[in-house]
């Protein structure tokens, strides 16, 4: 990698990431807590379903990959995907219910202003950067969770929709940010859009396919949809493997690479525009180090990952992953 892909890493948009609000002491124990109590909740449950063939090409070729909480994770041979042999049977188990939203609220009051500050404006620059803003512009927003990326929008000027999978969420958060959050299923929308967006979403559905042809036909015509999640192809998930806190069996269902997020793509009609990683595979890594017991450094961290981190996404290994695309006929 050249001296300018780092200079242009790191004037990326937002700077440096703050280690202290992203990955605070204990997070990677409290992430491995919850994801127990999760699998404990399903398996007391509904259960699971076994998963036969790759949730992104249905291909049935796979090999196995390593076990994370007891269930083992397979990389599909043709596409490349990373999935688990089982999922929940009902993943209103794992989204729905009193502690679920009062977890949500939790984190959407922790640092908010961090994430608006940092998070919502580099994503609505990568917006106008791909489709420019104009007067009466529409944006959906997939998976709004607490809306937090909503309100940032509202406020840059787009006319906003949410959609959420937890009901209970979907009421807190349209009442919360002011407008209309969506939450039986994509394809009654009933509405179409200039932008989509899907923030840390298309991981946590048993059909990322059916997913993101549902958003393709909520889309006006040169309509762009943006997406964000984990990118199994990088540095801290392949330095922590089933330990690192991305892997969750109960609600990371699919785990991509750009092999797979290209065929995802293509099989539903949509064109890839655009891609990039970028991560916090240094606050990862730290996390991981403090769960095995090494002495949190933070200063000594946030300096290597202010040093590091813009490298390691200009080398597409940052353990996030984005991409914009359109419909291939658009």
């Amino acid at each position: 990698m050249g001296t300018d892909s780092i200079a242009q890493a790191r004037e990326a948009p937002g700077g440096s990431l703050d280690l202290a609000q992203m990955r605070p002491a204990g997070f990677l124990q409290r992430m491995r807590q919850s994801e127990l109590q999760l699998i404990d909740k399903v398996s007391n449950g509904a259960g699971w379903i076994d998963n036969p063939a790759c949730l992104v090409c249905r291909g049935t070729q796979r090999e196995p990959v390593w076990r994370a909480h007891g269930i083992m994770l397979l990389r599909c041979l043709v596409c490349g995907h990373h999935y688990f042999e089982r999922m929940p049977r009902d993943l209103t188990e794992v989204y729905e219910g009193p502690a679920y939203l009062e977890q949500s609220k939790g984190s959407y009051l922790a640092n908010l202003d961090y994430r608006l500050r940092r998070f919502a404006r580099e994503r609505l620059d990568i917006l106008g950067a791909h489709k420019p803003f104009g007067r009466g512009q529409s944006l959906l927003d997939v998976g709004c969770g607490t809306g937090w990326f909503l309100r940032a929008a509202k406020e840059r000027g787009y006319e906003i929709n949410g959609f959420e999978f937890s009901a209970a969420l979907a009421r807190f958060t349209a009442e919360t940010v002011g407008c209309t959050v969506h939450h039986s299923h994509l394809t009654a929308i009933g509405a179409s859009f200039d932008i989509a967006t899907l923030f840390d979403v298309i991981e946590h559905v048993p059909d990322p396919v059916d997913t993101l042809r549902a958003v393709r036909a909520a889309l006006k015509p040169g309509g762009l949809v943006l997406v964000f999640c984990p990118n199994f192809d990088s540095l801290a998930i392949r330095a922590s493997g089933a330990e690192s806190n991305l892997v969750m069996p109960t609600r990371h269902l699919s785990y991509f690479t750009r092999s797979s997020v290209q065929r995802l793509c293509a099989l539903t009609g949509m064109k890839l525009l655009w891609y990039r990683t970028a991560g916090i595979d240094i606050g990862d890594l730290m996390a991981w180090y403090e769960s095995r017991g090494m002495p949190r450094d933070l200063p000594l961290w946030q300096s290597i990952s202010d040093t590091l981190q813009p490298a390691i996404d200009a080398l597409q290994a940052g353990n996030h992953l984005r991409f914009m695309a359109a419909a291939a006929d658009g």
